[in-house]
């Protein structure tokens, strides 16, 4: 997987036993930020939070022929990329605008880490592209 822009090698970790995220205890991976070698040991403890994403854009291409894909994600200001802990045969790239709770916080939706308000009648369009080659 290639970014377009440098990214950080130490990311917030998953807590299985509760699907909070931990950002004070940081998961680090093998990575120059950059390029990553995606393997099926990344996913372990689920997904790759690549929180305020400094890229843009990110290619996954294929280690046995010429295809790939990338994703344009200019409105989400985070990347996820899992897949299943049983080496499933699909990678998933998933902008968002926020992330799951994060072990720190409370639980009042308002107070939380990345939420986005609208006001009354307002409406926001988010949108990422694909490009499949």
């Amino acid at each position: 997987m290639i970014f377009d822009k440098t990214e950080k090698n130490n990311l917030p970790e998953n807590v299985l036993e509760n699907g909070l995220v931990n950002r004070k205890n940081l998961r680090l991976i093998n990575f120059d930020g950059k390029s990553l070698s995606l393997q099926h040991e990344l996913f372990t403890n689920d997904a790759l939070i690549f929180y305020k994403s400094n890229s843009k854009k990110a290619k996954l291409k294929s280690n046995k022929d010429n295809h790939s894909v990338e994703i344009y994600f200019d409105y989400f200001d985070n990347l996820l990329v899992w897949s299943t802990v049983n080496k499933g045969k699909f990678i998933a790239l998933e902008p968002m605008t926020g992330i799951s709770t994060f072990l720190d916080e409370n639980d009042i939706f308002e107070e939380k880490t990345q939420v986005k308000f609208l006001e009354p009648n307002h409406t926001s369009i988010l949108r990422f592209t694909l490009k499949l080659n």
